[in-house]
């Protein structure tokens, strides 16, 4: 997943680069990027969505992976269903399944119909509390959209705000791109490598701090959360070259 790069590019990321990790052996060269950014406006033909589409595989997820709602670590509900790290699963998949439920009326009945709302689960009835609970932000049965002032929304219990509340400096929001193979599996298509050697990712938390996390020492750099960022079937072409999977011809307009 990644920002919405119309949103910030060029007039807030004037820089193409910024979108790539020098460290990135898989990213295309910066050089090659530009040229693929005049070719989006200079195609003679295009749509306002053959633009768009466009810049999403040229400044989309290639080096980085950006979460969009809050996921934590969530030992209390998520460890029930084999893994602490499943809010960022879920929230990986949020923005194809609200689409979905856009072009599909009825498919995901609870879920918003745009995506920068607020993700709730407490309709899922067949997940169960626990479920709706691992699904959601921290100890929520909600995925928040990351803004300012979100952490607050993690305090559960007024009476007891210190016993749940997170600071924003413990909130992912954007980080390289990782994959891993649980129970030493490797599907054919899934990527398994870093940006950076010997394992690991720099990660941008919600408090503006950059923090480089070594692989397997903290979320969301275990091998779990590293499963679900890169080894899942929706991103299988996560951290790859998208502009040659879906932008250039015959399958795209350039």
């Amino acid at each position: 997943m990644a920002i919405s790069p119309t949103w910030i590019y060029p007039e807030y990321l004037s820089d193409s680069a910024v979108y790539i990790c020098p460290s990135d052996s898989a990213a295309v060269s910066p050089s090659e990027t530009r040229d693929r950014l005049r070719k989006i406006y200079s195609t003679p033909g295009v749509t306002p969505k053959d633009i768009y589409d466009g810049l999403l595989c040229v400044l989309g997820p290639t080096s980085y992976a950006y979460t969009g709602w809050v996921a934590l670590r969530d030992i209390a509900y998520c460890t029930h269903f084999g893994c602490p790290d499943g809010e960022i699963n879920v929230i990986m998949q949020a923005p194809s399944a609200i689409v979905t439920n856009v072009l599909s009326p009825g498919t995901w009945p609870g879920l918003p119909d745009n995506t920068d709302a607020d993700v709730p689960w407490s309709w899922f009835t067949a997940l169960g509390d626990a479920g709706q609970k691992c699904w959601g932000s921290g100890p929520t049965s909600t995925s928040y959209r990351l803004r300012e002032g979100i952490e607050r929304f993690m305090i559960t219990d007024i009476n007891n705000a210190a016993g749940s509340a997170i600071a924003q400096s413990e909130v992912p929001v954007m980080f390289d791109m990782v994959s891993s193979s649980l129970n030493g599996a490797q599907p054919e298509g899934n990527m398994a490598r870093f940006n950076h050697i010997p394992g690991g990712m720099n990660c941008l938390f919600m408090d503006g701090h950059v923090e480089f996390l070594r692989y397997g020492t903290r979320f969301p750099c275990s091998p779990e959360a590293a499963s679900y960022i890169g080894n899942r079937y929706a991103y299988f072409y996560q951290g790859e070259d998208l502009w040659l999977q879906y932008a250039v011809r015959p399958n795209g307009p350039f």
